[in-house]
C-alpha cells in the first residue's frame, strides 16, 4: 500500500509539472481558453447555493481575484493554478484582468484530486496595494473571512475584513481549504494577452492598455452577478 502511494505520488507531481511546463509554451489561444475557464468558475459559484456571491456584496468590491487551483496529493499535498485581478474603472466598471500564478504546499494526510475555484473580494482601496507586491499571500499579508452567501444579504455588511473569500470545489479531497497560497504576477501570461511586458498595476489601472477581448466573458459574468437578485 505504501508503495502504491508512492507510486501515483510521482504520477501526480509528475503530471502537474507537465502542465505546467505546457503552459510555458501558451499562445493568444491558450489565454482565451483560460478566460472562459475563469469565466465557468464564476457561473459555478452562482449554481451552488452554498457558495453563491450576493449581488449587494460584489457591488461594494473594489477589486476582485477570481482563482482556479488544482490539487492533488497522497501524504504530501500540492496546490497550483491560475487566476486574474482586476479593479474598478474609472466609471465603475470592472477594467482589464491580470493575470496571476498561484501555489502552495502542505504536509498532512491527504488523498484525492479537487478542482477549488476561490473568489477574493476585495473590499477598501488599502487592500488593493497587495496587487502592486511582487508576491503575496492572504491571510498573511492582509486579513480575510468567509464572504456571506446567499440572495437575501443586506447591502451593509460593515466589512471589517478588508478581503471577503468564496470558494467552490469540484471533486473529492480530505480536508480540502484555501488556506492562503502565495499569489505573483504570470508574466508570460501577461506577455501573450497583452503584447508586452506590463506589471499587474499597469493593467489594472487600464492607463497603459485597453480593456482586452479575451476579458469580456470574466466582466459579463461579473456583470451578471451584480444585475442579479
Amino acid at each position: 500500500m505504501k508503495i502504491l502511494s508512492l507510486a501515483l505520488t510521482s504520477l501526480i507531481v509528475a503530471s502537474l509539472t507537465a502542465a505546467s511546463l505546457q503552459a510555458a509554451d501558451f499562445d493568444s489561444a491558450t489565454i482565451e481558453q483560460r478566460s472562459l475557464a475563469i469565466s465557468e468558475s464564476l457561473y459555478s459559484f452562482q449554481s451552488d447555493a452554498l457558495a453563491s456571491i450576493p449581488a449587494s456584496v460584489l457591488k461594494q468590491a473594489k477589486g476582485i481575484i477570481v482563482l482556479r487551483q488544482h490539487e492533488a496529493g497522497f501524504i504530501f499535498g500540492g496546490k497550483g493554478g491560475i487566476g486574474v485581478a482586476l479593479i474598478r474603472d474609472s466609471s465603475g466598471r470592472w477594467g482589464p484582468p491580470a493575470w496571476l500564478k498561484t501555489g502552495s504546499g502542505s504536509w498532512g494526510l491527504q488523498f484525492g484530486y479537487q478542482q477549488l475555484n476561490v473568489v477574493l473580494l476585495l473590499m477598501n482601496e488599502n487592500v488593493l496595494n497587495l496587487l502592486y507586491r511582487p508576491k503575496f499571500r492572504i491571510g498573511v499579508d492582509a486579513a480575510a473571512t468567509a464572504g456571506p452567501v446567499g440572495s437575501a444579504v443586506e447591502a451593509k455588511l460593515g466589512y471589517e475584513a478588508p478581503i471577503l473569500v468564496y470558494t467552490e470545489t469540484e471533486g473529492l479531497f480530505a480536508g480540502a481549504s484555501f488556506e492562503g497560497g502565495f499569489l505573483v504576477p504570470d508574466k508570460k501570461a501577461n506577455r501573450v494577452a497583452y503584447g508586452g511586458d506590463y506589471s499587474v498595476p499597469q493593467i489594472i489601472s487600464g492607463r497603459i492598455v485597453r480593456f482586452p477581448e479575451f476579458g469580456r466573458p470574466i466582466r459579463t459574468s461579473l456583470e451578471n452577478i451584480e444585475r442579479s437578485r
